[in-house]
């Protein structure tokens, strides 16, 4: 096998290959927040949180959704990469220890793979196990656990599909990271969400039917098959404080008939870890059950446990359903999930936290105002310290300076909604003023909290596209100087070879400019990059794939005149002009003065007061024809490049995030995003190559062929242009001294007769 493993932007990788249904997995060697539900021993495998520096389940993963932001946040943290299978994933777990019945299987589902002539990617964890991912067709497949069993032989091997559970919820595996017992999870080729084979319900059937086949044939009984949950080992709501008192009835649910001594001495870590020196008389009430129980070990082996973090009230809750059949009792249940913690904070008679925790994460806390009787008033600020101080609190709002818009970083407490990553909603701030009403502040205003939220939201800034420039790593290949030819449609045998260098030059140095408009907001950049080609080629289409999100691209911009145009351009990256003809309709010194901005300065709709926006976007502009230049001086922040070829638009998605990260090296590097002098003059050719031209001009060029010096009088003399009535016509001669200069003619001097003291022109 290759060895494709974890990387540290493992979740980006994952993201950006088209599997945006992963989720965070709790790393291996993670610790555990002592009062975590999860089970310590599924490490590696569990739904992640992580607040207070600890990790912990979470409960809401089924409704979890990815986003660019949130991937570089797990990777900064190091979580494992999981994938929600159910309606759009399935996968197919050999959970097979015998060498030779997991290497049967594996040659039989290759040979598969091999007589429908796709590619199936194989995941292998602890070998010989191994794993293959599939993309669902048609409905939902079914989680099954398929059980065989030898005799003579200890213990059992295992068929596991990973789809929808039986719940109608999904399931999870890991695509990458660490495995509880130390190595890594591998793929045997690098994995896209498009190369995965597709399957149904039928044919996973059939897989699995001839993967039992082939364990019956090596002398193994087929078991029952068994429909499986989504428990995951983590709580229905993830993380909450623990209620100390639970723990005595929790350890009296956990069996202790015939447990091995490993067993015995976990359940004294996690009752120590939870109620320290003072639970002794829970372990020996507890211990005392057992028939091989002896007073004097008990006694001795307690006093030498030191939790590590390791287990704790969470282990205890896991060992107490897992003896009563799945599930504690419904009173006791209800404390374990909805139960308040016993608080180590000093409270005011409200019951509102007045300083930090012993221990609690390195967060300046932020004091309340309180009355005469020591009770935090209901105001604006103390919520906003409220939302600042409490950790269930802390992470759940930021603003998305990219979109100008607050975001939700996590799920508000009890809230059904779990989503993140998304936009804040007016009933977003409906239920968060509720919340404080019920928990807090029984007479807090709306607004106060509304303007509060606002207030939390805008001390936690974060840019989604620098989030990803930043995440890219170059492999040093370079691509971006000839994208245009390699991707974009520009064909080299039609090219003008001394234009070739132009070609590269405005490609490289408008990905360059794309990347300094994200890393530094309202930078000048003044120029647009132009796609010249025919109708349905995949200009557009071209541009869109540029955005590693979708919503980063625009294919159209309101009138130049209106703070629509301004507001449009929020949360984009990347905006096509379509097709240019129609772009110049408008008013050709609002659109240049548009297109310079650097700042866009608007009143929002139903916004208070004016707002400031430094630009984050470049332009691109398409069109089919190549006569749309007005002026014929030409448009200088027009980069012209002809697309007469097959646009690569599968290649630009494959190779996107190379691209735009050799962008940032250079970039970084300080290489500049506009033109050299040079270029420009090369730059200045194309553009005015685009200008209408008149039936004058053709014949001016056939006058000038042969000459090598004139005036505009001789060529308007020549050309016919003369005034029948004797008097100058300003506007023609001030034409054809511009159509003269595009030729690459200038002045110099005066001319003797018969055009005595008319400005000569000389051929350069």
């Amino acid at each position: 096998m290759n060895g494709y493993t974890i990387t540290p932007t493992a979740h980006q990788v994952a993201y950006r290959a088209g599997f945006t249904e992963t989720i965070p997995v709790i790393p291996p060697n993670a610790t555990l927040h002592e009062h975590s539900l999860v089970d310590p021993d599924a490490r590696g495998k569990v739904p992640a949180d992580f607040y207070s520096g600890a990790w912990d389940g979470l409960g809401c993963w089924p409704s979890y959704q990815m986003t660019e932001a949130l991937a570089v946040k797990w990777d900064q943290l190091g979580a494992n990469v999981g994938l929600k299978c159910g309606p759009v994933w399935v996968a197919l777990d050999i959970d097979v220890t015998d060498e030779i019945l997991a290497r049967a299987m594996y040659d039989y589902l290759m040979g598969e793979a091999a007589r429908t002539g796709a590619v199936w990617p194989v995941r292998v964890g602890k070998a010989p196990k191994f794993m293959i991912l599939f993309k669902v067709s048609g409905d939902p497949i079914l989680s099954r656990q398929y059980p065989m069993r030898k005799e003579g032989v200890e213990g059992r091997q295992l068929i596991e599909v990973k789809g929808q559970s039986n719940k109608k919820t999904p399931t999870q595996v890991v695509i990458y990271g660490g495995h509880p017992e130390g190595m890594d999870y591998q793929w045997d080729r690098t994995i896209t969400a498009d190369m995965m084979p597709l399957v149904t319900q039928e044919y996973m059937d059939a897989l699995v039917d001839y993967c039992l086949r082939i364990a019956e044939s090596h002398g193994w009984t087929r078991g029952r098959a068994t429909k499986t949950g989504s428990n995951d080992g983590t709580s229905a709501l993830g993380a909450q404080p623990f209620d100390q008192s639970l723990v005595a009835p929790l350890v009296d649910m956990i069996g202790n008939d015939d447990l091995e001594y490993d067993d015995w001495v976990r359940v004294g870590y996690a009752i120590k870890a939870s109620l320290g020196d003072v639970g002794w008389q829970a372990f020996a009430t507890w211990s005392a059950k057992a028939a091989k129980d002896d007073p004097k070990m008990t006694k001795r082996i307690w006093s030498g446990l030191k939790p590590d973090g390791s287990t704790g009230f969470g282990t205890l809750v896991h060992l107490a359903r897992q003896d009563q059949g799945g599930f504690l009792p419904p009173e006791i249940a209800s404390r374990v999930r909805y139960g308040a913690a016993v608080s180590t904070m000093p409270t005011s008679p409200a019951g509102v936290p007045l300083a930090p925790a012993d221990g609690a994460e390195n967060t300046p806390w932020i004091d309340y105002v309180v009355d005469s009787d020591g009770n935090p008033v209901a105001n604006k600020g103390n919520v906003h310290a409220y939302l600042h101080n409490m950790d269930m609190w802390r992470d759940c709002f930021a603003f998305d300076a990219f979109n100008q818009q607050p975001i939700m970083t996590a799920p508000i407490p009890k809230s059904p909604d779990r989503r993140v990553g998304r936009m804040l909603t007016d009933n977003d701030y409906r239920v968060v003023h509720v919340w404080f009403q019920m928990n807090v502040f029984q007479k807090i205003t709306k607004g106060d909290v509304i303007d509060a939220v606002d207030i939390r939201c805008h001390e936690n800034v974060y840019e989604p596209v620098q989030h990803y420039l930043e995440g890219v790593q170059w492999d040093g290949v370079p691509r971006i100087s000839n994208w245009l030819i390699d991707y974009g449609g520009v064909v080299l045998h039609t090219l003008d070879p001394s234009k070739l260098h132009y070609v590269g030059q405005v490609g490289r140095k408008w990905m360059i400019s794309a990347v300094a408009r994200a890393m530094k907001p309202g930078c000048q950049v003044d120029h647009a990059l132009i796609l010249e080609g025919g109708q349905g080629v995949g200009k557009s289409s071209v541009l869109r794939e540029l955005c590693p999100d979708p919503d980063w691209f625009s294919d159209g911009v309101p009138d130049f005149h209106t703070k629509d145009a301004s507001e449009h351009l929020n949360g984009k990256w990347i905006i096509e002009l379509a097709e240019l003809t129609s772009v110049w309709r408008s008013n050709l010194e609002d659109m240049r003065r548009f297109l310079t901005r650097r700042v866009e300065q608007y009143r929002a709709s139903y916004g208070r007061l004016e707002t400031k926006a430094p630009r984050r976007c470049v332009f691109a502009g398409t069109t089919n024809r190549d006569d749309y230049i007005k002026d014929a001086e030409g448009e200088r922040r027009f980069w012209i490049v002809r697309c007469d070829g097959v646009m690569d638009i599968a290649g630009v998605k494959r190779d996107r995030d190379q691209l735009w990260a050799e962008a940032v090296h250079a970039y970084k590097a300080g290489e500049q995003w506009w033109l050299s002098p040079e270029m420009e003059a090369v730059a200045r050719q194309v553009q005015q190559s685009r200008n209408p031209k008149e039936e004058w001009e053709v014949g001016l060029t056939m006058f000038l062929a042969d000459k090598s010096q004139t005036c505009v009088r001789e060529c308007m003399f020549a050309l016919g242009l003369e005034p029948i009535n004797g008097k100058r016509d300003t506007k023609m001669e001030q034409a054809v001294g511009r159509a003269l200069r595009q030729n690459g003619w200038v002045p110099d001097g005066v001319m003797g007769v018969p055009y005595r003291n008319s400005r000569r022109f000389i051929r350069v």
